[in-house]
Parts: C-alpha cells; structure tokens; sequence
C-alpha cells in the first residue's frame, strides 16, 4: 500500500534531497543559505503567530461521536472548543487499523541506491487508487503490523512492494496525513540500497493478491522529468515525491 501527501511529508523530501544531491556546488550552497534565512525569517513570524493565538485561549476537543464505520475507516464527528471559546462541529475519518498505543499509522519510504560510477537512483511505484479512479505516482509505503517498529515495516515493505534489500538511515518523528481530513500519522523512512550487493541484483516482488504495483528506478536528476511525463499521461504524482524536484 501507499500514501498521500502531507506539508510534513514534503519538509522530510526536502531534507532527503539535499543528501542526495550532495555538497561542494558553490550555487547549491548560495540557494541553502538563501532558504535558511528565509526559513529563519518565517520561523520568527510563525512564533510570534503561535504565541498570540496561545494568548486567546487553548482549543481543544470535548467529545468525538462516531456516525459510521467500515473494516478498514470510520467516520467521526468532533466537537471541540475554539481558541476564542466557541463550541464547534468537525467531521474526520480515521483509519480503524492503527494499533495500540502507536503513533503512527504506516510508513513511506524514501530510498537512495548506490552504484559504483553511476549517478544516485531512487525508488517510485505506480499503482491504480480507486478513490482518485486512475493511476498514481507514489513511494513504496504501507501499514504498520502489531508490534512492527517503522525500520522494521519499512523494509519489509520495500522488499514485498520492490524486491530491494536496504538498509535504514533515518526514522522521521510522526509525520500528519491532510490534518484537515484524517488524524492518519506516517513515519517517514530513508533507506539505502547498495546496488552492487549480490541481494539486489535480481529483485522480485512478493505482493498480496489484491496488489498490483509497478516499480520505477529513477536517476534522481531526472526525476522531474519521469513525473512530468506520469502526469501528462493522466497519472496523479504524489505531492511529497514532487516537491523533491522543485
């Protein structure tokens, strides 16, 4: 299975890339010093924003009701207190899978794949999601199983999805799915996948029966051009994926 896009999702994409691309480009590093000021600057005013909202009053939620459910999501009705002390109404859906005491819900995986002499690859999948009734762009991605860590359902994922053996690099914080939509919280996972090993030299996949999923391995200079190309064919890019090229 994989995931939609989240504002959090797209901060760790970009954190991914400047890895990828690597350091010593005098222009590169111009364009960090530009954005690290910038980021600076908009820090400073979403503080101040922060504290004077706090100044108001704390929202938060007094009751949540739930109006229907299937196997696999629920719809529920929150009422919640705003900052200024209004009663309010806000529907949700939650995913009814997410296991005790977890704070996420699944993981998305971002791979960085070396081969000697070969620019640095990574990993992208395409599947059909009946909601958006066509095809998507996406990362390998999926459920956490009861008493799963994120490194561990992240490799297992990456090899059911792709074949690929990796290695984990970086486990991101709780990351939101559409907050305005769903409490679903994804773990983002970097991995690496040495090329030259003899485990990935003939990856196959393990799907479940109710999976169809084609693999991509991508250079990723060329990645903007591989998701422009998916999109002007009809298929939808995942948000996250996309801004890594911006």
């Amino acid at each position: 299975t994989t995931l939609s896009s989240a504002s959090a999702v797209v901060l760790y994409s970009m954190s991914a890339m400047t890895v990828w691309y690597g350091v010593g480009s005098r222009f590169r590093h111009a364009c960090a010093c530009a954005r690290s000021c910038a980021s600076s600057r908009a820090s400073s005013r979403a503080s101040s924003s922060f504290h004077d909202a706090s100044s108001v009053g704390k929202s938060q939620v007094t009751d949540r009701q739930e109006v229907a459910a299937t196997r696999w999501l629920a719809l529920d009705t929150l009422s919640y207190r705003d900052a200024k002390g209004n009663d309010r109404k806000w529907d949700m859906v939650r995913r009814t899978t997410r296991n005790e005491n977890a704070d996420a819900d699944a993981v998305a995986i971002f791979t960085k794949m070396y081969k000697e002499g070969e620019p640095v690859r990574t990993i992208v999948v395409r599947q059909f999601r009946p909601p958006l009734n066509c095809h998507t762009i996406e990362l390998p991605a999926g459920l956490l199983d009861a008493g799963e860590t994120a490194s561990e359902a992240a490799l297992r994922e990456l090899k059911e999805e792709t074949g690929y053996t990796a290695v984990v690099e970086h486990v991101s914080p709780p990351l939101s799915l559409s907050a305005g939509l769903t409490d679903e919280c994804i773990r983002l996972v970097t991995c690496t996948v040495d090329l030259d090993a003899a485990v990935n030299a003939d990856p196959k996949q393990a799907l479940d029966d109710t999976e169809s999923i084609e693999v991509s391995v991508v250079a990723v200079k060329d990645l903007r051009g591989f998701l422009d190309k998916a999109s002007e064919r009809g298929d939808v890019v995942f948000a996250g994926l996309y801004h890594q090229t911006v």
